[in-house]
């Protein structure tokens, strides 16, 4: 089968001779279709995540079930799935005390099974995954609850990016914030995670929604999707964002990019007691650079944020409803599409803030078998 294997850092190598494994006992193959790239595939292409060779990128896919493993009997071959990082168990100790995102018992990193086992192989190697999915490669299997069925209807390029980005950004105001009507909230970062967060708290009924992002087509995006104003970063200060929601700061602040200066900024612009939320995946060692009585005295609370802490067959339903609605707008968010050979000028898009999400055609049928 075809795949775009990573090789070395900042290689990218087709190939055409990957071999998959069938599915095992709770496991699913899957036929993808589309694949969108996020900025935590290319922190891994660039070394700044860690990544053990030759690796597969990419999570934001969106394909056909080819063929299930035992014990899974809720997929059947044909049915469009979205696949996503973690397909928490349900039962593991993390999944009972409602942090399914650290779930024990999902594909562990690099995308290694409770076998040790990847189910990806080419020339005689295993081929490590490097956000679990291996979302570049025209097949690949997952545990089954890191598929989730949806409606045929749905494009399956929009829905690529409800595994990751809009997921995360959805949870975030949702599951960890826990935004409720009347709320007021500022979004810091406005790329595909930002714009979901914007239509999240759109969705669960905010007042108020200030989006922060230097890049003047995102901000313009913002105001489309549902934010009350979009600023530049050196134009939101505590003065201008209280401008827009009155008296008080924002009850909610998320911080889609995670550096120091973007989560101080965060923690600035939200109320005494209010959450800021971080998301952004950043390098390792790299600290938040909050000053710490600003946190105590007023006592923020600051909220740490991976996949939106979201239960996918829940969550991605959710979604997917309010894509129905016309309340989630996923058109606007996939700004690109290109073919799986030309997944280098993908990546050099997404360093250069070109779009927000580009969608990349995997395969160009949609088979419901390898034979």
């Amino acid at each position: 089968m075809r795949a775009c294997l990573m090789t070395g850092v900042g290689v990218l190598t087709q190939v055409g001779d990957t071999e998959v494994e069938p599915p095992r006992d709770g496991e699913v193959l899957v036929a993808v279709r589309w694949c969108s790239a996020c900025h935590s595939d290319l922190y891994a292409l660039d070394g700044i995540t860690p990544t053990r060779l030759p690796a597969l990128l990419g999570h934001e896919a969106a394909g056909v079930v080819a063929a299930v493993g035992t014990g899974v009997d809720h997929l059947v071959a044909g049915d469009h799935v979205v696949l996503t990082m973690v397909g928490p168990c349900g039962t593991c100790p993390y999944c009972r005390r409602g942090v399914p995102m650290a779930c024990q018992n999902s594909f562990g990193r690099g995308g290694v099974a409770a076998d040790g086992g990847t189910r990806i192989v080419h020339g005689g190697q295993q081929v490590w995954r490097a956000l679990r999915v291996g979302g570049f490669s025209e097949y690949t299997v997952v545990p089954h609850k890191a598929a989730v069925k949806i409606p045929a209807d749905l494009p399956l390029d929009l829905a690529s990016i409800l595994g990751c980005s809009v997921l995360t950004g959805y949870g975030a105001i949702v599951n960890i914030a826990r935004v409720q009507y009347g709320d007021s909230v500022v979004v810091v970062g406005l790329g595909a995670v930002g714009i979901a967060a914007v239509q999240a708290a759109r969705i669960a009924g905010a007042s108020h929604i200030v989006g922060i992002d230097p890049l003047p087509g995102r901000r313009e995006l913002a105001l489309k999707v549902g934010a009350t104003k979009a600023f530049t970063p050196e134009a939101a200060d505590v003065d201008a964002v209280r401008e827009v929601t009155g008296s008080l700061l924002p009850d909610v602040a998320v911080d889609t990019v995670t550096r120091p200066a973007t989560t101080r900024q965060a923690v600035q612009l939200v109320r005494p007691g209010g959450t800021v939320v971080v998301i952004g995946v950043a390098p390792p060692g790299q600290d938040l650079g909050l000053e710490a009585l600003d946190v105590v005295l007023s006592q923020k609370r600051i909220a740490g944020c991976y996949l939106g802490n979201c239960v996918p067959e829940r969550d991605i339903t959710a979604l997917v409803e309010h894509w129905r609605a016309g309340r989630l707008d996923l058109q606007s968010m996939v700004t690109g599409h290109r073919r799986l050979d030309e997944l280098q000028q993908v990546f050099d898009d997404l360093r250069a803030g070109t779009g927000l999400r580009t969608a990349v055609q995997v395969s160009a049928e949609i088979p419901t078998s390898t034979s």
